[in-house]
């Protein structure tokens, strides 16, 4: 018997994968157990188990059905997978019986020592899972709390670099801004000390020639090259602020400035025209006054050498040709200091003047021709060139009531040509200067 169980159990076996089964037993030691009986039989000896594999093992259908009734109790042979299988006689029942005791003592021990073998091998596994499950979810909360010290980590430098870099900007932004207002405060500082010499010489430019004297006027021009130094002073603080695009504010004010700076310069190249015009023409008054005063006196003389006349005698005749003689010096005075008004640069009309000059002196001739004649007892010709000077002075006496009544009206009429063209350039650059002067002044507050 010990030797017959101990080749079933050679026989019998554990299935190695199972699936949550690990006690189930293979079918194939009801078949072992089949193959060992019949070769005992081949070997001559009686069999162990008789009539053992001449009913099947398992209930197979056959071709023939019969009506299945429920077996009982003592008629079913129940196999190891928990099916049932009927029995046809009592030794039949006998053997399969010892063969199914013994295939369950068999598989029992193989079960036991394979159950406590998973079971030994599982616990370990068992617990080894377990520690590797918390192992695993210690790891992955580690990771996640590394994860959020990480962001928040990150999250903090970023916030610091942007706050940095925005704070950066913002004190760029700032110190630029103080820089452009400084350089445009010191610009339109210099610009305010250039005022004082352009609003002087608004005034004279605005006023009648006769107001101010030559000497004024030099005085003014002399101060104009201090005053372009200065705006070219005022114009190298404003541009640096105009050029720079970081404060939109200041450099509209420095544009504004700028505008002003050079609507002054033209004020000045322009003025300074108008100022030495105004030279010009205060010189041109004095010259014609002057050219009129000789007139006057050429006048009286001759009218006082004509008066002399009137008793011929030979003391009269010789003083009337003296006068006649200064009469006609003074007319060509007055000639020579016209023809330095025909050359003025204010090029004032002079030719009625001069017309009437040239006839006054044309009759003094003939009074003097008429004074030698009488001196030379010669009647008949000091009678023709008497004649002939009342002819040319009565000639005169009409030039000279065509004349204007104030001999400056000519020269004044050229000088208001003159300056025509420039005086208007000078009022649009002075009007571009106050409509920048308000702007600053808005922006100022001031």
């Amino acid at each position: 018997m010990g030797k017959r169980e101990t080749k079933l159990n050679h026989a019998a076996h554990i299935k190695r994968h199972t699936v949550g089964t690990s006690n189930e037993l293979s079918f194939s030691v009801l078949d072992a157990a089949k193959m060992r009986a019949d070769a005992e039989v081949g070997k001559g000896n009686a069999p162990a188990f008789p009539d053992f594999g001449k009913i099947p093992l398992f209930s197979l259908p056959s071709a023939r059905k019969k009506a299945v009734s429920t077996p009982n109790k003592e008629s079913v042979l129940l196999l190891p997978d928990g099916s049932a299988v009927s029995a046809t006689n009592a030794a039949v029942s006998d053997v399969a019986a010892n063969v199914y005791h013994s295939a369950s003592a068999i598989g029992a021990d193989l079960l036991g020592k394979g159950v406590s073998t998973a079971k030994a091998s599982a616990a370990p596994a068992a617990t080894k899972s377990h520690a590797s499950s918390e192992e695993e979810v210690m790891r992955r909360k580690t990771r996640r709390r590394h994860r959020r010290l990480f962001m928040s980590f990150f999250t903090l430098v970023f916030t610091l670099c942007v706050a940095g870099v925005g704070a950066y900007i913002l004190y760029g932004v700032v110190t630029n801004h103080e820089e452009q207002v400084s350089l445009l405060d010191q610009s339109l500082g210099v610009l305010t000390k250039s005022d004082k010499t352009i609003q002087e010489m608004n005034q004279m430019v605005a006023s009648a020639p006769e107001a101010e004297t030559i000497d004024e006027i030099n005085a003014l021009v002399a101060k104009l090259p201090e005053t372009e130094q200065r705006l070219d002073e005022a114009k190298a603080l404003a541009l640096p602020v105009s050029q720079n695009n970081g404060d939109a504010a200041s450099k509209e004010a420095a544009d504004q400035a700028l505008a002003a700076i050079e609507a002054r310069r033209e004020m000045l190249e322009t003025g300074v025209s108008l100022l030495y015009a105004k030279i010009q023409v205060k010189q041109d008054i004095e010259t014609i006054n002057q050219v009129w005063d000789t007139v006057l006196q050429a006048d009286a003389l001759a009218r006082e050498a004509d008066m002399m006349v009137t008793d011929t005698t030979e003391d009269n005749v010789r003083a009337s040709k003296e006068k006649s003689g200064q009469a006609q010096a003074l007319f060509s005075d007055a000639r020579y200091l016209l023809g330095q008004l025909e050359a003025s640069a204010l090029s004032p009309d002079m030719q009625p003047l001069i017309d009437y000059v040239d006839k006054r002196t044309e009759s003094i001739q003939y009074a003097m021709a008429s004074d030698d004649a009488l001196l030379a007892q010669n009647r008949q010709e000091a009678q023709d060139f008497h004649e002939a000077w009342k002819n040319t002075d009565a000639e005169a006496a009409g030039m000279a009531k065509r004349l204007p009544s104030d001999v400056e009206t000519p020269v004044l009429a050229a000088y208001s040509m003159y300056t025509a063209k420039t005086r208007d350039s000078y009022e649009q650059m002075r009007l571009r200067a106050s409509t920048a002067d308000a702007f600053l002044r808005d922006y100022l507050g001031t």
